[in-house]
């Protein structure tokens, strides 16, 4: 990101505190991506890449992966309920910090862009690189609709014990996002100039503005169909 060519560390593209346990050394990880010319595989240690960033870049990275981590793992507890007649619809965080939130978003989409590595091969963003990547050097988070960031928690879903799957672009009402899955949450990240869909907008990152996360059952889901699409291209 900051043109070095040398001094650079193993990174993981995801950070490591969003991998299921399998993929924190306990037990090999099975990774899958939607893409059926790309070979699935299992990992110890999650997805990493050694000629991805520089030591100063992994740790410009460090304090957005650890607020995210310890906002959305570590005090998940915290997050308010949102029920409608009795039923679970989502969750409020009161306050976080919009900026430190929001770039880890857009840090996680510019790794899954220029990483070499091919299960994120799907991840291309053509004109939107340049535009990311200086986001980036300035920290600067822009306004919520440039690469608005939204997220799902799953309400039967904890930490998958099971794999991770790359992610994938998506259209909602012909705007383009990119979905990471995280755990037991979803992130959605606009790619794409014109305005987030009118039912997306109450969930959009916002400043100085509560953190409303719309809430699902992760099973049954398109999370859960792509997993399940995925597995069957294992299998042919």
């Amino acid at each position: 990101m900051c043109d070095e060519r040398s001094d650079f560390v193993d990174a993981h593209i995801v950070p490591r505190s969003f991998y299921p346990e399998r993929g924190r050394g306990r037990e090999a990880l099975i990774v899958m991506t939607m893409n059926k010319n790309i070979r699935n595989g299992r990992s110890r240690i999650g997805i990493y890449d050694k000629y991805l960033v520089c030591e100063g870049c992994e740790k410009k990275f460090d304090p957005f992966d650890d607020y995210a981590a310890k906002l959305l793992l570590v005090n998940r507890e915290r997050h308010k309920v949102i029920e409608n007649h009795g039923d679970l619809v989502g969750y409020l965080i009161d306050t976080f910090d919009y900026k430190k939130l929001k770039l880890f978003g857009l840090s996680l989409l510019w790794r899954s862009a220029f990483t070499s590595r091919i299960e994120f091969s799907n991840v291309k963003l053509g004109l939107f690189q340049g535009i990311l990547t200086q986001l980036l050097k300035n920290e600067d988070p822009e306004c919520p609709e440039v690469f608005s960031c939204q997220l799902t928690r799953f309400s039967d879903v904890k930490d998958w014990q099971s794999g991770f799957l790359s992610p994938f672009r998506e259209k909602y009402e012909g705007i383009n996002f990119y979905r990471f899955l995280l755990g037991s949450y979803a992130l959605y990240v606009k790619v794409d100039r014109r305005p987030t869909p009118k039912f997306m907008s109450p969930f959009i990152m916002r400043p100085n503005a509560p953190l409303i996360l719309d809430s699902r059952e992760f099973r049954g889901g398109p999370e859960y169909r792509a997993f399940y699409r995925t597995a069957n291209m294992i299998r042919e």
